[in-house]
């Protein structure tokens, strides 16, 4: 990514200068480039090349960092997310001044309230972008852990507090809706792989996945194209191949197109449809008084991929498969401290004592925490 400018965009009569991100085929990232029109605009009777410039670096910066951690939608960051960006990345590894900091957590801030002002995301209403001193010496990997022990879900959590919660009126799209969810939790999805790369090509399905009794399904794996065009092969347990199966041979049987669409057959292309979905999911368990409120103002749509990132990890150990070989494929990530933390939060549910030591994470904050407990 790249921040570049752009000199006289015609606007009211005149013309305003402003500079922007590209990607690295110099495509601009959309989000970003109608937040840096929006305060150029704003402010159109001075140069605004300054201003833009300043706030186009900051948001490159932020997006090089979600696609670095594992293609992060802007729309699934939740505080987690942005307290290991402040304090671990931009603190520890940057070695940003405090005042630094907050320009840049203003500046994201002033974004995301502008994304919900438009009408694409929401994120906002659940983002803090406080920068505590006291969570600077908190290191990635601890971060990352904490995260992970507060989004979690077991199967039962899911279908009873996720799936349950999809009340569409109309039944093709609560069936789509359900779909989108369990590809999230049993295939590891990411929010915009939903609606891109061809992915979930009905015709290419009904072919892998010929129509069935439910007593005959079986596990089963699918091709999912990310980023880059990048071709991983996921295990999707018989709970998803029947899902797909029943979708794809029910209400979804006249579609020629891609699974996500509308009821008429259009295709979905809204990348953040899946935020959106899990947003409604979110709200939902909020209003319950039963519920954890503070592990679901943390949950969003990719937390589901990391549920199935966790379940991963003790498929392996049940088929004596080694999840340092298996899970960097099911999900296209080569960070081998990120398989080594889903890894270790299996050891936690499972009581695998043995692996924390053989991982070296004993001395974790969140290791001594559960080891004191077993």
């Amino acid at each position: 990514m790249r921040v570049v400018q752009v000199k006289g965009i015609k606007y009211a009569g005149g013309g305003i200068n402003l500079s922007t991100v590209v990607d690295d085929e110099d495509i601009p990232l959309l989000a970003p480039s109608l937040f840096l029109l929006h305060v150029a605009r704003n402010g159109r009777i001075s140069d605004n090349r300054t201003t833009t410039k300043s706030y186009a670096q900051v948001l490159k910066d932020f997006f090089e960092v979600l696609k670095a951690s594992d293609d992060l939608s802007y729309s699934d960051v939740t505080d987690a997310h942005l307290t290991a960006y402040f304090n671990a990345y931009r603190g520890q590894k940057k070695g940003n001044k405090k005042s630094t900091i907050e320009y840049h957590a203003t500046v994201l801030s002033n974004f995301y309230a502008y994304m919900k002002k438009i009408g694409i995301s929401d994120a906002i209403d659940y983002l803090s972008f406080s920068y505590d001193d006291s969570e600077a010496q908190r290191n990635v990997k601890d971060l990352l852990m904490g995260e992970i022990l507060t989004i979690y879900m077991d199967d039962k959590e899911f279908k009873d507090k996720v799936l349950a919660q999809v009340k569409a009126q109309n039944p093709f799209i609560r069936e789509r809706d359900e779909l989108a969810l369990k590809l999230g939790y049993y295939a590891g999805f990411r929010t915009h792989e939903l609606v891109s790369y061809n992915n979930l090509y009905a015709p290419s399905l009904r072919r892998q996945f010929p129509e069935k009794d439910k007593d005959d399904i079986r596990a089963g794996e699918l091709e999912i194209i990310g980023k880059g065009n990048k071709l991983r092969t996921v295990h999707i347990s018989p709970e998803l191949v029947s899902g797909i199966n029943k979708f794809l041979w029910g209400r979804g049987k006249s579609l020629k197109g891609s699974l996500m669409a509308k009821a008429n057959g259009e295709p979905l292309t809204d990348l953040n449809y899946a935020s959106r979905l899990f947003t409604r999911i979110k709200t939902a368990n909020l209003a319950e008084l039963s519920s954890d409120k503070n592990n679901w103002k943390a949950r969003v749509y990719h937390s589901l991929r990391k549920c199935y990132a966790t379940n991963s990890v003790s498929f392996c150990y049940d088929e004596n498969k080694d999840p340092m070989v298996f899970i960097p494929q099911w999900l296209g990530h080569h960070d081998e401290e990120t398989s080594k933390v889903y890894i270790f939060y299996d050891a936690v549910i499972s009581n695998r004592i043995d692996v924390m030591n053989t991982l070296s994470l004993n001395n974790s904050e969140y290791a001594q925490k559960y080891k004191s407990k077993s």
